[in-house]
């Protein structure tokens, strides 16, 4: 009998740690897409975004947004401009702040990167809410008020993520809340491309005519597309902060088992997480870098 007892209980202690194997692998594979999406993104904002604020030629933007550039309104664009200027960094940058080595071992290069990483949040959210608030999202004769009231939404969750991100580490000192803030922040970047993610699939499904002059009026008068995107944008903040949480729980309780169905659930979005942003770069980020690079060249 007691043999039998030793018996299950090594059992369980095996499959146990195939488990947490299973865990980790799937933890730093998730970091690691991450990673090359946010580095990917950051790329393609700041070689042609940027660029194009560099040059003075703003109007450039309708080449990949259609209806972006107001003319009329120049506080709008130079707002929207502080708003790309702040997801690049963020992007490229915000990222190094949850390598582990790092936090270690430059732990100067931590603060000051996760500095400019906040800096970068405040004027990603307050630049885009305020070019919201001016002349309403580009993308706004799609949707009508909705695509208005979820990045107002997004803004003021990435403004409140990121300042209570700083609030822990400088001010309360609570380095637990801190980590949990910056998940938040990472979380709501993650949610924002998955919504890319899902726009881009939608046009590839609905094979919807993805150059400019064309783009427009086929989404108009696409009702699939619109409800889709209705759907996207109610959806992903919310669940995005959750998953943030969930992620935070099961660091603060270190090695506790996870359960199987919560890892195939992760195996699951991190296939299509993969599989989404594979997608997105063929299709939209790589080519607009090339097609920037001739542009300005």
């Amino acid at each position: 009998m007691r043999k039998l007892e030793r018996q299950i209980c090594l059992w369980r202690k095996t499959e146990e740690s195939k488990l947490l194997l299973v865990r980790r692998f799937l933890w730093r594979a998730f970091l690691g897409s991450f990673g090359l999406t946010c580095l990917v993104f950051g790329l393609y904002v700041a070689s042609f975004y940027l660029q194009s604020l560099i040059k003075h030629q703003l109007d450039a933007w309708d080449i990949t947004g259609p209806g972006m550039y107001h003319k009329d309104r120049p506080d709008s664009n130079y707002a929207l401009g502080a708003h790309f200027v702040g997801g690049a960094y963020l992007m490229l940058f915000g990222p190094l702040q949850f390598i582990p080595v790092i936090r270690q071992k430059w732990m100067t290069f931590h603060r000051w990167n996760g500095r400019l990483s906040i800096a970068g949040c405040l004027l990603t959210a307050l630049g885009g809410s305020y070019y919201v608030c001016s002349v309403g999202s580009s993308q706004v004769d799609f949707v009508g008020q909705s695509a208005n009231w979820n990045n107002l939404v997004f803004g003021m969750a990435m403004l409140t993520c990121g300042i209570q991100t700083y609030r822990h580490a400088a001010i309360t000192k609570r380095i637990d809340q801190h980590k949990l803030w910056a998940y938040r922040v990472a979380a709501l970047c993650f949610g924002n491309i998955f919504v890319r993610i899902g726009i881009w699939a939608m046009i590839v499904v609905l094979s919807i005519d993805s150059d400019p002059e064309g783009f427009k009026d086929e989404l108009v008068h696409s009702e699939v597309f619109k409800s889709g995107l209705n759907l996207l944008l109610y959806t992903f903040v919310v669940p995005s902060i959750l998953l943030a949480g969930e992620i935070w729980k099961h660091e603060q309780r270190g090695d506790s088992t996870p359960s199987l169905l919560f890892l195939v659930f992760a195996a699951l979005l991190l296939v299509l997480f993969v599989l989404g942003v594979a997608l997105l770069m063929l299709v939209a980020w790589i080519p607009f870098i090339g097609r920037s690079l001739d542009y300005y060249n």
